[in-house]
Order: C-alpha cells, then structure tokens, then sequence
C-alpha cells in the first residue's frame, strides 16, 4: 500500500482509535510511533533487473509493560505524519511498512495487508514479510516490478544483464542455471 493510499484511508476516521494487528495478534493499546523512515531503495535481483522504490516505514514501540492506555487516534497518528511530511520529503507512491515487535521481540518490518474499519476502531492489517526470487515472481514482497521501476543503469556504469529466472540451483532436466550461487 502506498503512502498516499494509506494516509486517504485513514484520513475520514481521526475521532477512531487505530488499532495495528501483526502475526495475528494485535499491538497493545498505548504504543508509540517511535520514528518515520524515508528511505530509497536501489537493488539488483540475481536475474540482473535493476530496481528503485520508496518506502516509508513507521516504527511503533510497544508500550511499557506498566502502561495501559487506549490506542492512539487516527487523528493524533496524522498530526505526527503531516509534522513528519512538512519535514522530510516522503513520496506519495513511497510504500508502506510498519517496524514492529512485541515486547522481547526482535522487530519485523510488515507490510501493509489491508484497513479495515470496525466498532472497535480503525485496523491496519500488517502481513509477514516474505522471501523470494524476484527475477522469477515480481509479485513477493510488496516490491513494484513495474518497467519503470526496473530500468538498469546505462553502459557508462553497468552493463543490462537479461533476467533468466534462475534462482533455484539447476535440476536434472531444467534448463534453469544456478545464477543465484
């Protein structure tokens, strides 16, 4: 989900609690939005496409064992972004992850699965992050494949290589070669 698609779904419920749902389970009420991230990403899959997206990621701190409080409101989460967008330059098309771990955790950066509204509040679906071959499935990952996005850098300092799918390691009778290794 993008940024501007995030943001104009939330944008019409700032009186309801938002509510973040991980792994099935949802972040304790009284969390904190502890950093925006801007970042640009550059990468090269082992097929040898070329790609660059935007993300923004949010990092929500669980709270304090002690702490119970109610979930922060979709109104006072958008003040904190509006102060983050007039200081950093965040792309509308910039894609959307939120930096989360329970208490004890190791922290995960989840992609945005979905915005549900219901009586209890706004909920912002999060999905595990997944691994794959991206020169065989563009579409893992919440990365974007689309021909923009994969142009390579031109001859002056790199030389296109075309994308094979060939992650997996050659089997008997595959004409697949073992790129990746």
């Amino acid at each position: 989900m993008t940024t501007a698609e995030f943001i104009a779904r939330l944008e019409s419920h700032t009186d309801e609690p938002l509510i973040f749902s991980a792994a099935g389970a949802r972040v304790p009420g009284g969390y904190h939005v502890t950093e925006f991230k801007a970042t640009s990403v550059n990468a090269m899959d082992c097929g040898g496409r070329a790609a660059d997206w935007h993300e923004l990621v949010l990092q929500v701190l669980p709270p304090a064992a002690d702490e119970v409080e109610a979930p922060m409101s979709v109104g006072k989460f958008l003040s904190i972004y509006r102060r983050v967008a007039n200081a950093l330059p965040v792309p509308e098309g910039a894609l959307v992850r939120i930096e989360y771990g329970a208490a004890g955790e190791r922290a995960v950066s989840y992609p945005v699965a979905a915005i549900a509204t219901r009586a209890e509040g706004v909920i912002v679906e999060l999905t595990a992050p997944t691994v794959a071959c991206k020169a065989n499935d563009h579409t893992v990952g919440n990365v974007p494949t689309v021909a923009a996005h994969a142009a390579l850098v031109d001859g002056s300092r790199a030389q296109a290589v075309q994308a094979t799918g060939c992650c997996a390691p050659a089997v008997s009778g595959s004409t697949s070669s073992a790129c990746c290794a």
